[in-house]
């Protein structure tokens, strides 16, 4: 009984909360998305067989996904980089964008997101990160209240590479670069026919996500809730079924000895207190576990106590209760001790 319960809460805590956030990150991802936007392969052994767009095109150019090692965390992390930046669209919780006398200033500087903050170090008023060994000063934090799609993005300028960034970048790829234009303005796949296409060695890609976003929620979020909810309602009524035909002696008894109605109804119920309460307890000893063991996994998504989640759980629960239990207890209390023999 305990188990089916614990399993329901589980269901609703991790199901409805996950998907939740990936539908959020989904809409984000489409809140922030370009009007028009063209992906196609570069192929690449110098700087130089990279792609350059006359400066009166407003567009943006980035090489998207690469693996870049982070001296900082020790560990690797996806960057875009920008080869052409006009007008950027990701949402930022502080700082700017790197500007054109930025960029031609050639220093070497990030757009971090905001989850990358506890790996930069301040120097005066300025915080640094370490990419490939080189140092990067942060004028700009990614980032959004809605969800945390845009919170471990790292985005650099092709002129303020550091040192040995370029060097390991071409290694490490092996020649292969999938890249992007992004415009809000004029049609990219116009621009890559006219400027790219037979100017470079690049070809069409079916390449059609963006290192930034979830992919699309299979089918609509109330649909995937209802599921949820259906799947709990199910685990509950199963273990009020069991509940009731273990209190339907300890009732017999309560009537032989004569017990108001009102105080069998009160044992009912604080029995199916305990059992509840005794599930939620090990509900939520399952959950510091779990996102302990998995903290890094489970942070991605925001998982904690929420309304939208708790709320219909708890009218499942008083549902499952009301609708299986309901009329078996109304007409136990209204029939003699024979008749419910």
């Amino acid at each position: 009984m305990t188990a089916c319960l614990v399993l329901s809460m589980l269901a609703a805590y991790y199901g409805v909360t996950i998907y939740k956030n990936m539908y959020m990150e989904y809409k984000e991802k489409m809140d922030y998305a370009y009007t028009y936007t063209t992906y196609f392969k570069c192929y690449a052994e110098e700087a130089s067989d990279f792609p350059v767009l006359p400066e009166r095109i407003e567009c943006n150019l980035k090489i998207l996904d690469c693996w870049i090692y982070a001296d900082s965390m020790n560990a690797t992390n996806i960057a875009n980089i920008s080869l052409y930046s006009s007008d950027e669209n990701w949402p930022l919780v502080s700082g700017d964008y790197a500007d054109s006398h930025q960029q031609k200033k050639k220093e070497p500087i990030i757009v971090l997101g905001q989850e990358h903050l506890t790996n930069t170090y301040a120097r005066g008023n300025e915080q640094y990160y370490k990419l490939y060994g080189d140092e990067y000063r942060v004028v700009g934090v990614f980032g959004s209240d809605k969800s945390k799609v845009y919170d471990y993005s790292i985005l650099l300028y092709w002129d303020c590479l550091g040192e040995h960034a370029l060097q390991r970048l071409l290694s490490d790829n092996d020649g292969a670069f999938y890249l992007a234009l992004e415009s809000n303005s004029v049609d990219t796949n116009q621009i890559f026919e006219t400027y790219i296409k037979d100017n470079y060695n690049v070809v069409m890609d079916s390449y059609d996500t963006v290192a930034t976003g979830t992919s699309a929620p299979p089918f609509y979020e109330k649909g995937f809730c209802i599921v949820i909810y259906l799947f709990c309602f199910s685990c509950i009524a199963v273990v009020i079924q069991f509940w009731l035909r273990q209190r339907k002696h300890e009732m017999q008894i309560c009537r032989a000895f004569g017990f108001t109605n009102k105080k069998i109804l009160l044992r009912l119920i604080y029995s199916l207190g305990l059992l509840l309460g005794l599930s939620l307890v090990i509900f939520i000893l399952c959950c510091l576990i779990i996102n302990m063991l998995l903290g890094n996994i489970v942070a991605e998504y925001n998982l904690g106590f929420s309304w939208y989640t708790i709320l219909p759980y708890t009218g499942t629960v008083i549902l499952s209760i009301v609708l299986v239990s309901g009329r078996a207890v109304y007409m136990f209390l209204h029939k003699s001790i024979i008749e419910n023999l």
